[in-house]
């Protein structure tokens, strides 16, 4: 009863949901019944990042100083993680995440990453999954490429339901430089 509760929550917090059919519903019902819904927000916005109701105590990554990372704010830079960089952000709850912002260091106009990957959890205890494409292929996005400043947002193909988000750079100028913000709705 308290899946369906649970279900039924995230089906009216929804702007839509879509069930495929015939053979192509059933496979995604033997792999996860959960996955058979494409779960939209009716208007994406910012989560919190930017604005600080994320509090520095849910950002986290591989090399950082509490509360950088934030668009508009101190830059989360990577000095010597090499391609094992990442930036994570623990949302607390399952929240429907559907895109990112991204900006680069303020400070050098240089410093900036070009292209990253996005992993999730569903839930904190599960595994992390990659951002796919419509066609099921881990999505690459484009990051920063003009400047540093410039504010670049990215859209998934289909939004997720996560828990935590995780930023992987794949990219970058000089050193991964990196303030964003993620873009959704609660679910509550």
């Amino acid at each position: 009863m308290v899946a369906g509760l649970r279900l039924m929550k995230i089906l009216e917090s929804a702007a839509c949901y879509t069930l495929p059919t015939g053979e192509q519903f059933q496979q995604l019902l033997n792999k996860n019944f959960c996955a058979a819904f494409c779960i939209e927000c009716s208007k994406s916005e910012p989560l919190g990042l930017e604005d600080g109701s994320i509090p520095d105590e849910s950002i986290s990554a591989s090399s950082i100083v509490a509360g950088e990372g934030r668009l508009n704010g101190e830059a989360w830079c990577a000095w010597s993680d090499g391609l094992n960089a990442w930036f994570e952000v623990d949302l607390g709850e399952s929240t429907v995440v559907s895109g990112l912002i991204t900006q680069g260091y303020d400070k050098s106009w240089h410093w900036r990453v070009t292209e990253y990957k996005v992993k999730y959890k569903k839930i904190s205890s599960s595994d992390y999954e990659h951002v796919k494409d419509n066609n099921g292929a881990i999505q690459v996005f484009e990051g920063n490429i003009d400047d540093s400043t410039t504010r670049v947002t990215n859209m998934f193909d289909q939004s997720i339901v996560a828990t935590t988000v995780r930023i992987e750079p794949v990219a970058f100028i000089e050193i991964f430089a990196l303030r964003l913000e993620l873009l959704g709705c609660h679910i509550n």
